[in-house]
């Protein structure tokens, strides 16, 4: 259950605002809520699945990004079904893209309180669709061109987003854009994977979907997604989407019919640039054939139009201010010269800050790749034998309190996180409680949260050599007369790179 902490102690409990709190004795609102692991300390946004809290999680002490999908309605088991197999669909399709600095990362989907949730990493940006307002048409392009290549990376590892639009684009420092939300994502269908939605139905938003998509087609590849990105160049160029109705039904019935209509020609003022034209026309060709073969190779088009430095369908000026700078041009020659020297600047900029993104990416991919520390559990001595306590191959007894320990041979320095599969028996309503050490220094104290054997991560920084290893158990408890006994068991041991 989730329960209310106070603003002032922090001070978990089911105290309502202006309450008195149990811990400080005053009358405290609360300001935050716990669910589980989490504190949700605000609301992001909602959507017809669920809703995303900024949170903290208080074991690994990071900002995630919270999505808690809706209660499950009552009544209808095979809607929840489908609810619950798009939910792990949208965790698995997320979470198995290698990372990369545009797309959002999973770090853990579960349930708390039968609730489900997906914990992902918290982007400090705005949507494309507000961060937009003011920005020129090449800056606009660019941004696309960088959510092109996301794509493309995410179609590389099998993953359909399906949902592309502004709105599912956060612009975070820098102007790195950062793909989100894969709720309607699917893996390409190579040789008939199975697919959520049924043939006829549409999933997605109206005036970015694909023709194929709105005639609820399961075949859908990498071409609906390339779609969905030449709508969005569109409307950079045009100021909205070509195909806009009074409701969704009269809106797809105009994406299937498709438009001749170039973006330029639907813009409110002049200024056309053919080249920026066509590029937007292949995109949004009705057949998927037509269209770029690859996101890669949109990005490439838009690519080649930035370092041509087309002036065509840069911001539009009203009237009057196309009046007032062509009267004024000879003068401000000298500061557009300036404003194109530093456009150009940001631009080397930004490409830099991709390159080292995308080195750092490799490095993180090579971590990943390493397997763990996994030092045996019969490799592990107690400091101070104890007859009831004993280390096998397949896990360490504690039945009293003792510290039993063994040395690790790490070959890199970096961050590490020792994760312990461990369980135990309770007794007096507290679980056992062991603690962590490396080389006699404390790294953390574990209070298990199940008598079921579970895993416990602690993050640790060690050097490259030996070190020595210990698990001990702080909190032995047994009473004789109501046979409560507190005992503990150790299943696996190792140690993973993070960093």
């Amino acid at each position: 259950m989730s329960q209310a902490v106070c603003d002032q102690c922090g001070t978990p409990g089911n105290f309502a605002p202006a309450a008195t709190c149990p811990a400080c004795s005053g009358a405290r609102t609360p300001s935050a809520t716990l669910f589980g692991k989490y504190t949700l300390t605000g609301e992001i946004g909602r959507g017809s699945m669920g809703v995303v809290h900024d949170a903290q999680d208080n074991t690994l002490n990071r900002r995630v990004a919270l999505k808690i999908m809706h209660a499950r309605r009552e009544g209808e088991p095979k809607e929840a079904v489908t609810e619950w197999q798009r939910f792990l669909q949208e965790a698995r399709l997320t979470a198995n893209v290698a990372k990369h600095p545009s797309i959002v990362t999973v770090y853990e989907a579960a349930v708390q309180d039968a609730r489900r949730y997906i914990a992902m990493e918290y982007v400090a940006g705005e949507p494309l669709s507000r961060w937009k307002q003011g920005r020129s048409t090449r800056e606009l392009v660019r941004l696309l061109r960088d959510v092109a290549r996301a794509v493309h990376h995410a179609h590389e590892h099998g993953i359909i987003h399906r949902d592309l639009k502004p709105g599912n684009v956060l612009v975070g420092k820098g102007g790195v854009p950062v793909v989100t939300d894969f709720g309607l994502a699917t893996y390409e269908r190579r040789g008939g994977s199975l697919s959520l939605t049924p043939t006829g139905y549409a999933v997605g938003s109206p005036a970015y979907m694909s023709p194929e998509q709105a005639r609820g087609q399961k075949d859908l590849g990498r071409a609906t997604d390339v779609y969905s990105l030449g709508i969005m160049l569109y409307e950079i160029i045009a100021g909205k989407p070509p195909f806009g109705g009074k409701n969704p039904v009269e809106t797809l019935s105009k994406v299937v019919e498709g438009t001749t209509v170039r973006p330029s020609a639907a813009a409110p003022l002049p200024g056309a640039d053919p080249e920026l034209d066509a590029i937007c026309m292949k995109a949004i060709a009705l057949d998927p054939k037509d269209r770029h073969a690859t996101a890669a190779e949109f990005a490439d088009a838009l690519t080649r139009w930035l370092e041509r430095g087309r002036a065509g369908g840069r911001g539009r000026a009203r009237a009057w201010q196309i009046a007032v700078l062509a009267a004024l041009c000879a003068s401000l020659a000298g500061i557009l010269v300036w404003n194109r020297r530093e456009a150009g600047r940001r631009e080397a900029e930004h490409r830099a800050q991709l390159e080292s993104m995308e080195r750092r990416i490799r490095e993180l991919n090579a971590i990943a790749a390493a397997p763990p520390l996994v030092p045996p559990l019969d490799t592990f001595r107690e400091r101070h034998p104890n007859q009831n306590n004993s280390s096998s191959a397949g896990k360490i007894s504690f039945w009293a309190a003792g510290l039993f320990e063994a040395d690790v041979q790490v070959p890199e320095a970096g961050e590490y996180n020792v994760v312990i599969r461990a369980a135990c028996d309770e007794a007096r309503g507290e679980m056992a409680r062991f603690r962590l050490t490396i080389d006699d220094q404390l790294v953390g104290d574990v209070l298990l949260t199940a008598t079921t054997a579970r895993e416990y991560a602690l993050p640790a920084r060690l050097t490259a050599g030996q070190h020595r290893l210990g698990i001990e158990f702080t909190n032995d408890f047994y009473d004789a007369a109501t046979h409560e006994d507190r005992n503990l068991w150790i299943h696996h041991v190792e140690l993973k790179r993070t960093r």
